[in-house]
């Protein structure tokens, strides 16, 4: 917090009595901005990046509900369970979205597509959301690996992840692209001034 700097003549009056009380309020405030930019300073988090610097914790049983009834329906699990999830991630991990100033109408475009995917048993499949006709706005890049037998009547279970390396991290396939957004600097991964590089393709793979 930077207070912006004013001529004293134009706020300190010529009177003694009420120059002293003056001089005594800019002291406090002097004194109020030391105040509350210590704490500020104090209590800037440490971002933690290894995995082995994290606590003992026990994640609680998904199919568990909130009342201590387990979840054993379909039913059960739209209309009890999921919403107390998605009120935890919430309510403790990314807030509630706001309403936005304009209706979102995403748009779903595929990058690429590859039907010989993993030796030919998967469909690889690259698809940029955007949440508003603008090339440059805000988007997110999904990576999909489709089980090449899934169609229409056969469906089969996908699962879900965020990554914090790109895409290309999740997977040695040449044919995914390299991210060219911001990443955080780790040349041990492949990552060099903040941007992907050949050397960091499939280095999430084992995870």
């Amino acid at each position: 917090m930077a207070p912006s700097i004013i001529p004293l003549r134009s706020i300190v009056p010529s009177d003694p009595y009420r120059t002293r009380g003056c001089f005594v309020a800019l002291l406090g405030l002097c004194l109020g901005f030391l105040v509350l930019d210590r704490p500020a300073m104090a209590q800037s988090p440490v971002a933690n990046y290894d995995e082995t610097k994290v606590g003992l914790y026990t994640l609680p049983d998904p199919l568990m509900g909130s009342d201590g009834k387990r979840v054993t329906t379909a039913e059960a699990w739209n209309t009890r369970r999921r919403p107390e999830i998605l009120k935890l991630f919430e309510t403790y991990m990314y807030g509630k979205v706001p309403t936005p100033p304009h209706p979102i109408k995403p748009i779903f475009t595929v990058n690429s597509e590859d039907r010989e995917a993993l030796g030919g048993k998967a469909i690889r499949r690259e698809v940029a959301i955007l949440f508003r006709d603008d090339p440059a706005a805000p988007r997110i890049n999904l990576l999909v690996y489709l089980a090449k037998d899934a169609v229409a009547d056969r469906r089969v279970p996908v699962f879900l992840g965020l990554n914090f390396e790109g895409n290309h991290a999740v997977s040695t396939d040449p044919g995914i692209t390299l991210p060219t957004a911001w990443l955080p600097n780790n040349p041990g991964a492949g990552i060099v001034d903040h941007r992907a590089t050949e050397g960091s393709r499939g280095s999430e793979a084992p995870r």
